[in-house]
């Protein structure tokens, strides 16, 4: 744990994971989390950008971090995603309690990993409750990679919120939605040519400098996700998977991909592929017209083989 309240600087880390602030960020805080990537360090953003209680209700998560990582060719949307692809999730009713697939809680699969990166490459699949999705921006010096996405049927919505387990799901546009984005590059300062801001309140022994560091010397590179909640104990429990994500993350930006290839034979899960939706319309008539046809013309044949009998 890391207290930047103060404008401490951060040091003798080499990876920071920044894990769903819940409340806006100080000014002075992203001031030192963008000097740290200055200094040469690597990230990992888990920006949740909506907020959501326990009775299902939604609001924009203001925090401060879509503007930073905006600088760094990451545009956080405040959106939440649906799939087609998704976990079962338990909801109470009174004293109720019922299991229906949710579609706000996507979960992502081999087929829309970027199999040539070594963080996604022999993973199964990540579940990410009421994540938001993530885009690339042009920055010029960085290169970003979308590492997973939604199935073709994925899509997002926005406010007004309905969480609503029992709801319809009729989106007007499905598509592959980027969920999780790594971006490197010898990144420009989000404060280039400004001073450190002010500090709010109190004061530290350990207090940057003034002197904004303008550029980095050497590639940085950044992990974004619009989800926390994936790694929490619940989750990492009920979803393997998850944990092996995370673990290859923050090994990938500190010690590089060694250690990845090693972890990922222990993986369990292996979701079924989802089929696309003209599959699904063929397989419906299949199922609905054709199977049902021809056991009634196996039903007519042997009708007239007896009558002629």
């Amino acid at each position: 744990m890391v207290d930047i309240s103060n404008g401490q600087k951060i040091e003798n880390i080499d990876t920071l994971i920044v894990a769903g602030p819940k409340k806006a960020i100080s000014d002075r805080e992203l001031y030192e989390i963008d000097q740290f990537l200055m200094r040469g360090g690597q990230a990992i953003f888990l920006a949740d950008q909506i907020n959501i209680s326990n009775n299902l209700q939604a609001e924009v998560n203001q925090t401060g971090l879509d503007k930073l990582l905006a600088n760094y060719g990451i545009q956080a949307n405040s959106n939440l995603v649906m799939d087609v692809s998704n976990e079962t999730v338990g909801f109470s009713s009174g004293y109720m309690q019922f299991f229906l697939p949710y579609p706000f809680w996507p979960k992502l699969i081999k087929d829309n990993f970027a199999k040539d990166n070594p963080i996604m490459a022999r993973l199964q699949s990540v579940s990410l409750p009421w994540s938001s999705s993530v885009n690339s921006l042009d920055k010029e010096g960085v290169t970003t990679t979308i590492l997973a996405t939604t199935t073709y049927s994925g899509s997002t919505v926005s406010q007004p919120f309905n969480l609503d387990p029992q709801q319809q799901y009729n989106p007007s546009e499905r598509k592959k939605v980027p969920m999780i984005i790594l971006a490197k590059g010898k990144l420009n300062s989000a404060y280039a040519g400004q001073k450190a801001p002010e500090i709010s309140s109190g004061k530290s022994e350990n207090v940057s400098a003034d002197k904004t560091i303008d550029k980095a010397e050497n590639e940085i590179q950044i992990i974004a996700v619009g989800d926390s909640d994936f790694i929490n104990d619940d989750n990492l429990k009920r979803f393997p998977d998850n944990a092996v994500f995370f673990q290859n993350a923050v090994d990938y930006l500190t010690m590089g991909s060694d250690l990845i290839s090693i972890r990922a034979k222990t993986l369990q899960d292996r979701p079924l592929n989802q089929p696309s939706e003209s599959k699904k319309t063929w397989i419906k008539i299949i199922n609905l017209i054709i199977i049902p046809l021809l056991v009634i013309a196996f039903g007519l044949f042997r009708f007239y083989q007896r009558k002629r009998k």
